[in-house]
Protein backbone atom coordinates (compact mmCIF):
# COMPACT_ATOMS: atom_id res chain seq x y z
CA UNK A 1 0.00 0.00 0.00
CA UNK A 2 1.62 3.35 -0.92
CA UNK A 3 1.90 6.30 1.30
CA UNK A 4 -1.33 7.89 -0.46
CA UNK A 5 -3.64 5.27 -0.53
CA UNK A 6 -3.00 4.62 3.27
CA UNK A 7 -3.73 8.08 3.53
CA UNK A 8 -6.58 7.86 1.66
CA UNK A 9 -7.82 4.87 3.54
CA UNK A 10 -6.87 6.20 6.74
CA UNK A 11 -9.74 9.50 6.39
CA UNK A 12 -12.42 7.06 4.45
CA UNK A 13 -12.12 5.32 7.88
CA UNK A 14 -12.59 8.46 10.11
CA UNK A 15 -15.45 9.50 7.70
CA UNK A 16 -16.97 6.09 9.02
CA UNK A 17 -16.54 6.16 12.59
CA UNK A 18 -17.73 9.88 12.34
CA UNK A 19 -20.88 8.87 10.67
CA UNK A 20 -21.54 6.14 13.39
CA UNK A 21 -20.98 8.64 16.31
CA UNK A 22 -23.42 10.93 14.49
CA UNK A 23 -25.86 8.38 13.64
CA UNK A 24 -25.52 7.10 17.79
CA UNK A 25 -26.25 10.65 19.02
CA UNK A 26 -29.02 11.45 16.45
CA UNK A 27 -30.83 8.00 17.73
CA UNK A 28 -30.25 9.04 21.37
CA UNK A 29 -31.87 12.06 20.76
CA UNK A 30 -34.84 11.22 19.12
CA UNK A 31 -35.53 8.56 22.28
CA UNK A 32 -34.68 11.20 24.63
CA UNK A 33 -35.83 14.28 23.02
CA UNK A 34 -32.19 16.15 23.77
CA UNK A 35 -31.66 18.47 21.24
CA UNK A 36 -28.11 19.41 22.36
CA UNK A 37 -27.12 15.96 21.29
CA UNK A 38 -29.22 16.17 18.00
CA UNK A 39 -26.56 19.29 16.93
CA UNK A 40 -23.40 17.64 18.23
CA UNK A 41 -25.10 14.65 15.57
CA UNK A 42 -24.55 16.72 13.52
CA UNK A 43 -21.25 18.40 13.71
CA UNK A 44 -20.34 14.62 13.25
CA UNK A 45 -22.49 14.05 10.12
CA UNK A 46 -20.45 17.47 8.80
CA UNK A 47 -16.74 16.13 9.78
CA UNK A 48 -17.59 12.60 8.45
CA UNK A 49 -18.25 14.40 4.72
CA UNK A 50 -15.41 16.37 5.70
CA UNK A 51 -13.34 13.65 5.38
CA UNK A 52 -14.78 12.22 2.37
CA UNK A 53 -13.75 15.63 0.40
CA UNK A 54 -10.04 14.72 2.03
CA UNK A 55 -9.73 10.60 1.71
CA UNK A 56 -11.51 10.37 -1.89
CA UNK A 57 -9.09 12.14 -4.40
CA UNK A 58 -6.55 10.78 -2.74
CA UNK A 59 -7.78 7.10 -4.42
CA UNK A 60 -9.21 9.31 -7.72
CA UNK A 61 -6.87 11.94 -8.73
CA UNK A 62 -4.07 12.01 -6.09
CA UNK A 63 -1.70 13.85 -8.48
CA UNK A 64 -4.24 16.54 -10.19
CA UNK A 65 -2.49 18.98 -7.39
CA UNK A 66 -4.86 21.90 -7.95
CA UNK A 67 -8.17 19.88 -7.49
CA UNK A 68 -6.71 18.20 -4.17
CA UNK A 69 -6.16 21.81 -2.55
CA UNK A 70 -9.67 23.00 -3.81
CA UNK A 71 -11.22 19.37 -2.37
CA UNK A 72 -9.52 20.60 0.90
CA UNK A 73 -11.12 23.50 0.45
CA UNK A 74 -14.52 22.16 0.50
CA UNK A 75 -13.47 19.95 3.69
CA UNK A 76 -12.82 23.12 5.57
CA UNK A 77 -16.01 24.74 4.70
CA UNK A 78 -17.75 21.47 6.16
CA UNK A 79 -15.21 21.42 9.18
CA UNK A 80 -17.04 25.19 10.12
CA UNK A 81 -19.91 23.66 10.38
CA UNK A 82 -18.41 20.59 12.50
CA UNK A 83 -17.68 23.75 14.83
CA UNK A 84 -20.53 25.85 14.26
CA UNK A 85 -23.30 22.97 15.49
CA UNK A 86 -21.51 21.68 18.21
CA UNK A 87 -20.82 25.44 19.87
CA UNK A 88 -24.58 26.14 18.60
CA UNK A 89 -25.15 23.01 20.97
CA UNK A 90 -24.00 24.28 24.14
CA UNK A 91 -26.50 26.66 24.38
CA UNK A 92 -28.84 23.48 25.22
CA UNK A 93 -26.80 22.75 28.22
CA UNK A 94 -25.77 26.06 29.52
CA UNK A 95 -28.43 28.88 28.65
CA UNK A 96 -25.96 31.49 29.90
CA UNK A 97 -23.57 30.69 27.11
CA UNK A 98 -22.92 33.50 24.46
CA UNK A 99 -23.97 31.42 21.33
CA UNK A 100 -24.92 34.31 18.77
CA UNK A 101 -21.48 36.55 19.53
CA UNK A 102 -19.35 33.24 19.83
CA UNK A 103 -20.98 32.21 16.15
CA UNK A 104 -20.37 35.27 14.99
CA UNK A 105 -16.96 35.17 15.64
CA UNK A 106 -16.16 31.96 14.69
CA UNK A 107 -17.61 32.79 11.62
CA UNK A 108 -15.14 36.07 10.90
CA UNK A 109 -12.33 33.62 12.04
CA UNK A 110 -13.01 30.54 9.70
CA UNK A 111 -13.79 33.36 6.97
CA UNK A 112 -9.64 34.53 7.58
CA UNK A 113 -9.06 31.11 7.78
CA UNK A 114 -10.54 30.31 3.92
CA UNK A 115 -9.29 33.45 2.71
CA UNK A 116 -5.44 32.43 3.89
CA UNK A 117 -5.98 28.37 2.72
CA UNK A 118 -6.11 30.27 -1.27
CA UNK A 119 -3.77 33.17 -0.38
CA UNK A 120 -0.91 33.38 -1.26
CA UNK A 121 -2.15 30.36 -3.83
CA UNK A 122 0.05 27.12 -3.32
CA UNK A 123 -0.65 23.53 -4.94
CA UNK A 124 -0.95 20.66 -2.85
CA UNK A 125 2.07 18.57 -2.88
CA UNK A 126 3.41 15.41 -1.54
CA UNK A 127 5.68 16.08 0.93
CA UNK A 128 8.84 14.03 1.94
CA UNK A 129 7.19 11.06 3.65
CA UNK A 130 5.44 10.50 0.44
CA UNK A 131 1.92 11.78 1.79
CA UNK A 132 -0.49 14.55 0.66
CA UNK A 133 -0.01 17.55 2.11
CA UNK A 134 -2.60 21.19 1.18
CA UNK A 135 0.21 23.78 2.13
CA UNK A 136 -2.10 25.20 4.69
CA UNK A 137 0.10 24.86 7.64
CA UNK A 138 -1.48 28.51 9.10
CA UNK A 139 -4.77 27.34 8.63
CA UNK A 140 -3.55 23.88 10.25
CA UNK A 141 -2.70 25.71 13.46
CA UNK A 142 -5.83 28.10 14.02
CA UNK A 143 -7.97 25.22 13.28
CA UNK A 144 -6.44 22.67 15.43
CA UNK A 145 -7.21 25.46 18.36
CA UNK A 146 -10.70 25.62 17.18
CA UNK A 147 -11.49 22.01 17.50
CA UNK A 148 -9.37 21.88 20.67
CA UNK A 149 -11.42 24.54 22.49
CA UNK A 150 -14.48 22.26 20.75
CA UNK A 151 -13.36 18.79 21.46
CA UNK A 152 -11.71 19.13 24.89
CA UNK A 153 -14.50 20.64 26.95
CA UNK A 154 -16.83 17.97 25.66
CA UNK A 155 -14.49 14.77 26.49
CA UNK A 156 -14.34 16.70 30.00
CA UNK A 157 -18.05 16.75 30.59
CA UNK A 158 -18.43 13.05 29.62
CA UNK A 159 -15.79 11.96 31.97
CA UNK A 160 -17.45 14.12 34.83
CA UNK A 161 -21.08 12.53 34.27
CA UNK A 162 -19.71 9.34 33.83
CA UNK A 163 -18.47 8.84 36.47
CA UNK A 164 -21.34 10.74 38.68
CA UNK A 165 -23.13 7.89 37.33
CA UNK A 166 -20.53 5.21 37.70
CA UNK A 167 -20.45 4.51 34.15
CA UNK A 168 -16.78 4.47 33.98
CA UNK A 169 -15.80 2.34 31.42
CA UNK A 170 -18.16 4.41 29.44
CA UNK A 171 -16.89 7.90 30.89
CA UNK A 172 -13.51 6.92 29.70
CA UNK A 173 -14.19 5.55 26.49
CA UNK A 174 -15.19 9.18 25.56
CA UNK A 175 -12.71 11.04 27.99
CA UNK A 176 -9.94 9.20 26.42
CA UNK A 177 -10.99 9.18 22.92
CA UNK A 178 -11.38 13.21 22.57
CA UNK A 179 -7.83 13.34 24.33
CA UNK A 180 -6.15 11.23 21.84
CA UNK A 181 -7.97 12.40 18.88
CA UNK A 182 -6.72 15.93 19.87
CA UNK A 183 -3.25 15.07 20.52
CA UNK A 184 -2.56 12.82 17.92
CA UNK A 185 -4.60 13.80 15.10
CA UNK A 186 -2.84 17.38 14.61
CA UNK A 187 1.07 15.59 14.91
CA UNK A 188 -0.43 13.29 11.38
CA UNK A 189 0.15 16.74 9.79
CA UNK A 190 3.43 17.21 10.82
CA UNK A 191 5.44 14.23 10.41
CA UNK A 192 8.50 13.73 8.22
CA UNK A 193 8.80 9.91 7.41
CA UNK A 194 5.89 8.29 6.75
CA UNK A 195 6.58 4.69 9.42
CA UNK A 196 5.01 8.17 11.94
CA UNK A 197 2.81 8.63 9.86
CA UNK A 198 1.14 5.70 10.47
CA UNK A 199 1.97 5.18 14.11
CA UNK A 200 0.11 8.69 14.87
CA UNK A 201 -2.51 7.46 12.73
CA UNK A 202 -3.43 4.58 14.01
CA UNK A 203 -3.54 6.28 17.78
CA UNK A 204 -5.46 9.04 16.12
CA UNK A 205 -8.01 6.11 14.65
CA UNK A 206 -8.55 4.16 17.92
CA UNK A 207 -8.78 6.89 19.48
CA UNK A 208 -12.08 8.34 17.47
CA UNK A 209 -13.08 4.76 18.02
CA UNK A 210 -12.99 4.92 21.30
CA UNK A 211 -15.44 7.85 21.13
CA UNK A 212 -17.99 5.66 18.59
CA UNK A 213 -17.60 2.81 21.81
CA UNK A 214 -19.10 4.94 23.57
CA UNK A 215 -21.52 6.74 21.82
CA UNK A 216 -23.32 3.11 20.69
CA UNK A 217 -23.36 1.63 23.72
CA UNK A 218 -23.93 4.22 25.63
CA UNK A 219 -27.53 5.46 27.91
CA UNK A 220 -26.79 7.56 30.38
CA UNK A 221 -23.48 9.22 30.45
CA UNK A 222 -25.30 12.50 28.35
CA UNK A 223 -27.05 14.01 30.54
CA UNK A 224 -27.68 14.55 34.25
Amino acid sequence: MTPLVYQGVFHIYLNIVMFLIGYGLLKRSKESGDRMLKYIAFGFFAAGIEYLFIGLPLFFFPYEFYLVKMSGFVAWILSYFTVFFMWYATKFVYQKFPVKPMLVGLTIIWSWMLYRYLVPFQLAFINEAGIMDWAHSQVIMVGGLLFMGTYLPYGVVFIIRGIQKKLYFKAFTFGLGFAGYLLFLPLTYQVETFPTYIFMTLLAGMSMTLVAVGVLFSHAVYRQ
